[in-house]
């Protein structure tokens, strides 16, 4: 971001002894770490431009605009909403694949995402052979 040209304003410093380690409210480890990893190695204010769906030229006036408090819950609410979303494509793809190889409509396939690309490659290999 240009030598912290937007630091006079927001400058966000992790704290951490509270970082955050892919666990929701519910407390249990999220599986979905490739978003979550993407997300956490963005700058600040990359994270905003991606949340406000705008450009880096446009942040002095988003940092204007709302205060840190909208911009942070805004970020929260992007990141759930993504994490969300990927959860139900991943349980969409596992009950089409378990109708597909012929489990029927009552069985509620037990839906574990693979942690490792290793886990998925096994994973494959007893499905497909």
């Amino acid at each position: 971001m240009g030598k912290g040209a937007y630091r006079g304003f927001f400058y966000h410093a992790p704290d951490k002894s509270t970082e955050n380690t892919a666990e929701g409210k519910s407390g249990a480890k999220s599986t979905l770490t490739v978003f979550k990893g993407w997300y956490e190695d963005l700058e600040f204010e990359e994270q905003v431009c991606w949340a406000f769906d705008i450009f880096p030229s446009q942040l002095r006036k988003t940092f204007w605009c709302y205060t840190f408090a909208d911009i942070r819950f805004k970020l929260r609410i992007s990141v759930s909403h993504n994490m969300a979303e990927l959860s139900q494509h991943f349980e969409n793809l596992s009950i089409a694949i378990n109708r597909a190889l012929g489990g029927g409509e009552e069985e509620a396939p037990e839906v574990k995402p693979t942690k490792t690309w290793q886990e998925a490659q096994l994973a494959c290999a007893e499905i497909f052979g």
